[in-house]
């Protein structure tokens, strides 16, 4: 009898197993204190590639709040913050200019409101989000773009509010069910 490794397993057989697989995934996510929100149409090969990326993330995450790595360690030691009452308007554009292209060589995208004015950025860059983030997976060698949006969902709050088209109207009822 010839030894013949030829796969018989169906192709039915193959997406159900991709789909069980998908749903371990989202499950484990989940388990861990995530929210996957997929769309049914999505490829499940592509959602599998997905959802092993969001887990290789959330392990690099992680290790980085366990090692300690704060944002603040990105920059060089004798990097300057200067307070915002001592740099005058092209002083605070260099001094955003040059956190910036840090933020660029360690994969990080800072991408607040569009029209948000260079004190609002700084003050929210040097006394919110470098003071405050956590170790996290971030620097040329990182396979993910680390995002600083600024938003946390809570518009009452939020320091963008006033230059946000999407800035939602706390005070009225949130229709979100509209009549069709």
């Amino acid at each position: 009898m010839q030894n013949d490794e030829t796969d018989w397993t169906s192709d039915d057989i193959k997406d159900l197993d991709l789909e069980l697989e998908n749903q371990a995934l989202r499950l484990d996510l989940q388990i861990q204190g995530g929210q996957i929100f997929m769309d049914e149409e999505c490829d499940p090969e592509i959602d599998n590639s997905f959802l092993k990326r969001i887990i290789t993330y959330e392990a690099m995450a992680e290790e980085a709040r366990v090692a300690g790595r704060p944002l603040r360690s990105i920059f060089p030691v004798d990097f300057n913050f200067p307070l915002l009452d001592e740099m005058n308007e092209q002083e605070l554009k260099n001094k955003l200019s040059e956190i910036i292209k840090i933020f660029q060589a360690n994969n990080i995208d800072l991408s607040l409101v569009d029209g948000l004015p260079d004190n609002i950025i700084y003050t929210y860059l040097t006394e919110e989000a470098i003071p405050e983030v956590p170790g996290f997976p971030y620097g040329a060698d990182c396979p993910f773009t680390y995002l600083i949006d600024g938003c946390d969902g809570y518009c009452p709050d939020c320091f963008q509010k006033d230059y946000c088209e999407n800035a939602l109207d706390w005070d009225s009822p949130l229709d979100i069910f509209p009549d069709e």
